[in-house]
């Protein structure tokens, strides 16, 4: 038997999506704000790391592991690849940002610190953000 939903939860579900959207945006109005490579950006990096990491744990464990997932035809079996080139610019964007330290920022340029050079204007830089929050919520709902 489907379950259905009435109406009122409908519109529940759609206000908590609403309040969750307006709650992220100014998150990312916040984090638009920060000073490259000072402690409150890192705060607020870390914040939205440590929710992702998180969420995307549950998650992982909730699921059943099987070996049809980790075919590599099946769903996980494809991410695979994209999951190597995010640990590798992962690696970087860690090795470079403690590099920097000693040396200096521009000798050793972080993926982020290239990025806040792109996107100077606020407005630019929170829609960055909201993109990459969006696109770890896209990874850890697979």
């Amino acid at each position: 038997m489907a379950r259905t939903e009435t109406k009122t939860h409908v519109v529940a579900r759609r206000l908590v999506v609403a309040v969750a959207l307006l709650v992220v945006a100014g998150y990312c109005y916040v984090a638009s704000g920060t000073k490259p490579f000072t402690s409150g950006a890192d705060t607020v990096t870390a914040v939205a790391l440590a929710v992702g990491a998180a969420t995307g744990l549950s998650s992982w464990l909730r699921r059943r592991s099987d070996d049809q997932r980790l075919a590599p035809g099946g769903p996980r079996g494809r991410v695979l690849p994209w999951m190597v080139l995010l640990a590798a610019l992962l690696v970087w964007e860690l090795v470079t940002y403690v590099a920097g330290f000693s040396a200096g920022r521009h000798a050793f340029p972080t993926i982020s610190s290239l990025a806040d050079e792109a996107f100077r204007n606020r407005g630019a830089k929170a829609a960055a953000f909201a993109c990459w929050l969006g696109l770890g919520w896209g990874v850890v709902r697979r």
